[in-house]
């Protein structure tokens, strides 16, 4: 008895052994392979994530911090200079000073060598306050060289609200004169660092060379008011990489914290920008995946022996479950024939596509629609390779229509109920295709020829009707015509806008694809890209051409459109413009000639008047019809000044538009004009540059009879200074 028992136990033993030498090794590997996940994978992702967040942040601080301190720099060179001197004493212009160089600073001041404001932002502060105990203004007059100084923290003299000072000093005939003295609002960077947090409990910082910190994420007066300092700035500022960002990880000196740091460095300023997040954060959910996966390492032995033992069982019911799979397979089938035979005898034509385009099952009426093609609907075979074999048969028109191939573009879940009515090789057919529940689809096939017939008897009483709907949108297009030419005026501007961005956009376009071609077409021939090269640089210098007049006519604009006059030959320079138009001439089929004196020496622009010269041969090529001539002349002499002409036989300009060429953003509404593209620039821009030089350009044209510009300069003699420039 007691052998029967250790007979039947035996094999039970081994099993146990088995399944517990299975679940040892699975626990092994597991744990094995979670702390190789962890200590070499997570943890490091974790910490580098971390600094990945906080080096974006200190970028993004950076960026702001530069644009603050480079926009005040430039308003303390502009108030430096006389312009901007001059421009300091009214007063009104003066008090939004803030506003208009950034909404970071609070406060303007111009203050003389004894520390007396000359002109500030703050009314009546000039009898009331006094800079000679402020601590930027003093380190400015010691320092006097020519950069910006940025202070500690300060209450400023003309508010008492705390800001950043930062100063530059005026020296005049080699000594300090004053200084100009901004204030930042230190609480404007802690509003930044608020728009950009997200909730991610991230610390930002910003301090000087000597640690004194100049704003915080957290900042408040108290701070402010502290000698609040970080004992390593020193140091970091003396490092041999200056520009690179620098990581760490340290105790901080501000809340006692292990933090993950980042630093930027910006020496430009003497001053660094950091964005820290607390360890224990970071890590905190590396933690809680460590946790966990003693409770999951549990649970997957437990589930490991278990396993084991059912699997015994498990193979006891697979037959069991075979059998009756088999029994389903027979009914299942038994189902599928009925279907099929349903479908066969439907009075329609059925078809059913899967998934991905191919045939399942079709009835002889889908058959019959393509005779002597029933061999090619084949179970499996894909719509679209049918399609092309009936196309090379001959049998359809044309291939499968690109709607229905759009829709098995589509993804499954946008796929809606398509219908069509097509020509087929039995006749008239009304298609309904449906998405099936698998992604595929269900077509159904109706023969609508004898609709069709009829719809052809009524084509004559449509045709009708088409007639005098035409007639009618006729006069509706009249009427709309009318009130657009009545909207025109107003509409000019936004016009501009649109026709500069399309302007700009086709020649970036052209860059863009070309330069792709270039990288990625590796097998073009040296001609090809030189080609590619060549339009690539043609369209570039195109937009150049587009941006400069954009700028020009804004500098015009804001009556800050400058020229530089110098003594050189008029007549060259005319002769140089014309040449570099001469072949754009040629190819427009149009004969150009220009005619001027050997020399014609005189004190102006020469990239302006060629700028102006380009500009009128430019219209006149654009609005002169093949075989048309363009004439150039320049006539005068230095004591009565210069006469320049530029005239043309084109399509000319009506007497009501002529007062409006001259406007800035405007242009005709014409075929030519609207071929030839442009920002309509060209005109007003000439007329400004001209009168920069004195002079003035007036235009003659009739419609059909051509256009005549001329320009006149005046007689302007050559300076010893402009001799020297020359």
């Amino acid at each position: 008895m007691s052998t029967a028992g250790l007979s039947r136990g035996a094999p039970y033993s081994a099993l146990t052994r088995t399944v517990m030498a299975v679940a040892a090794a699975v626990i092994v590997l597991v744990w094995g392979a979670w702390g190789a996940f962890t200590y070499v994978y997570d943890e490091p992702r974790a910490a580098e994530g971390a600094y990945r967040q906080t080096e974006a942040m200190a970028r993004a601080i950076a960026e702001n911090v530069d644009t603050i301190f480079r926009g005040a720099d430039a308003y303390m060179r502009f108030l430096r200079m006389p312009a901007g001197a001059a421009a300091a004493r009214d007063q009104n212009a003066l008090l939004d000073a803030s506003g208009v160089v950034s909404s970071a600073l609070i406060d303007v001041a111009v203050v003389d060598g004894e520390g007396r404001p000359i002109f500030s932002s703050v009314p009546g502060s000039e009898a009331t306050r006094a800079f000679d105990e402020y601590p930027i203004f003093r380190s400015a007059l010691l320092t006097g060289g020519d950069r910006m100084l940025v202070g500690a923290p300060a209450k400023s003299p003309l508010t008492g609200r705390w800001t950043i000072p930062v100063a530059r000093a005026i020296v005049k005939d080699g000594r300090v004169d004053g200084a100009i003295v901004l204030g930042i609002d230190p609480y404007h960077f802690q509003r930044f660092y608020r728009s950009l947090d997200d909730a991610s409990g991230m610390t930002a910082t910003i301090f000087r060379r000597d640690g004194q910190v100049l704003s915080y994420s957290a900042l408040t007066d108290d701070m402010l008011a502290s000698p609040w300092r970080l004992a390593r700035a020193p140091t970091l500022f003396q490092s041999p990489s200056q520009t690179v960002v620098l990581r760490s990880q340290t105790l901080s000196l501000l809340d006692g914290s292990e933090k993950l740091l980042t630093m930027q460095m910006m020496p430009q300023y003497g001053v660094a920008v950091s964005a820290a997040l607390t360890e224990a954060d970071v890590m905190r959910p590396v933690m809680q995946r460590r946790y966990g996966f003693a409770g999951f390492a549990a649970v997957v032995c437990i589930g490991v022996i278990l396993a084991t033992f059912r699997v015994l069982s498990a193979a006891r019911t697979v037959s069991q479950l075979t059998r009756k799979l088999e029994d389903e397979r027979r009914r299942v089938q038994q189902v599928s024939d009925r279907l099929e035979d349903v479908i066969e005898t439907m009075p329609t034509s059925i078809v059913l596509f899967d998934a991905l385009g191919r045939f399942v099952l079709t009835n002889k009426h889908y058959r019959e629609m393509f005779p002597g093609a029933e061999d090619l609907i084949v179970p499996g075979k894909s719509v679209q390779k049918f399609a092309d074999e009936l196309y090379a048969r001959g049998i359809l028109d044309a291939r499968i229509d690109a709607a229905r191939r759009a829709w098995w573009q589509l993804p499954v879940e946008q796929r809606k109920t398509y219908t069509s009515e097509q020509r087929w090789p039995s006749g008239w057919i009304y298609s309904i295709d449906a998405p099936s529940r698998e992604g595929g689809l269900v077509g159904v096939r109706v023969d609508i020829s004898e609709r069709k017939l009829r719809e052809e008897e009524l084509s004559a009483a449509r045709e009708t009707l088409m007639a005098q709907a035409n007639a009618l949108r006729t006069t509706v297009e009249e009427l709309t015509e009318a009130k657009r030419k009545l909207q025109a005026a107003y509409e000019a501007r936004g016009m501009f806008l649109a026709n500069v961005s399309h302007e700009l956009r086709t020649p970036l376009n052209a860059i863009i694809g070309f330069a792709d071609l270039l990288t990625h077409d590796i097998d073009s021939s040296a001609e090809t890209k030189r080609d590619y090269a060549r339009l690539i640089l043609e369209s570039g210098r195109h937009q150049l051409a587009l941006v400069e007049d954009l700028l020009d006519t804004a500098q015009a604009e804001a009556n800050k459109l400058e020229i530089a006059p110098r003594l050189g030959d008029l007549a060259r320079t005319v002769r140089q413009a014309c040449d570099s138009m001469r072949l754009q001439a040629e190819n427009a089929g149009l004969n150009l000639t220009c005619t001027t004196p050997d020399d014609a020496s005189c004190v102006y622009d020469p990239r302006r008047i060629h700028q102006i010269v380009l500009n009128l041969l430019a219209n006149a090529i654009k609005y002169t019809r093949p075989g048309g001539h363009i004439d150039v002349s320049l006539e005068g002499d230095i004591e009565h000044g210069w006469t320049l002409v530029v005239a043309d036989d084109g399509i000319g300009i009506s007497s009501d538009d002529l007062p409006r060429v001259m406007e800035p953003f405007t242009q005709l509404a014409n075929e030519r004009n609207r071929a030839g593209g442009g920002t309509g620039l060209g005109l007003p821009l000439s007329r400004k540059l001209v009168e920069l030089h004195g002079g003035w350009l007036k235009i003659e044209s009739a419609l059909d009879h051509g256009t005549r510009v001329t320009v006149q300069l005046p007689a302007l003699q050559a300076t010893p200074h402009s001799a020297a420039a020359e």
